[in-house]
């Protein structure tokens, strides 16, 4: 599929974080709610909300979140795949999930010795309810989600506008809430 662009999980991106986290030994002062001015939770938030940045700009804000926390190391990945910034302006998810339950409801649908017939029976049946599920989310489209998009879109529309510590420090409280939910 040569016109398919690949994109990682913001959730995903999250939970490697989460584990780095573990393995510096840093998870205690991480939930340190005690500390208000608790800077590793913070710096790794900002961490995660670099995937909101302009991949042009990414290496260079690294940088900076890495001067205010003075250490670490360039992405591992390129940063096509873990960057949302675009996916964010275009109204894209940031994670697989919907991808992943929709996956694990049709393994679970069919069954382990199928044949053909029985197959298209089933993606006929998974169609159809897929088309309900459009018509009831289509009716409900209000509510928290919602909103919080809509900061992020915000921000984004932004960030040229505001510098970048103050960008991360935003998303880092407004959208990177935890890093494992």
């Amino acid at each position: 599929f040569p016109e398919t662009d690949v994109h990682g999980c913001f959730f995903h991106l999250k939970k490697s974080l989460w584990i780095l986290v573990q393995e510096a030994g840093l998870a205690v002062q991480y939930y340190d709610i005690e500390n208000k001015d608790n800077l590793v939770r913070l710096y790794v938030k900002m961490m995660a909300s670099l995937a909101f940045v302009q991949v042009d700009d990414v290496i260079n804000d690294f940088r900076i979140v890495l001067v205010l926390w003075g250490k670490g190391e360039l992405p591992r990945f390129h940063m096509s795949l873990w960057n949302f910034c675009d996916l964010t302006v275009q109204g894209l998810p940031h994670t697989n999930n919907n991808l992943e339950g929709w996956h694990n409801a049709l393994q679970s649908s069919i069954k382990s010795h199928h044949n053909l017939v029985s197959l298209i029976d089933c993606l006929k049946l998974e169609q159809t309810n897929k088309d309900n599920i459009y018509i009831e989310f289509s009716a409900l489209l209000t509510g928290v989600n919602k909103a919080k998009e809509e900061k992020l879109d915000n921000a984004i529309a932004d960030y040229n506008s505001v510098n970048i510590e103050s960008f991360l420090k935003y998303l880092s409280f407004v959208f990177v809430k935890n890093l494992i939910v």
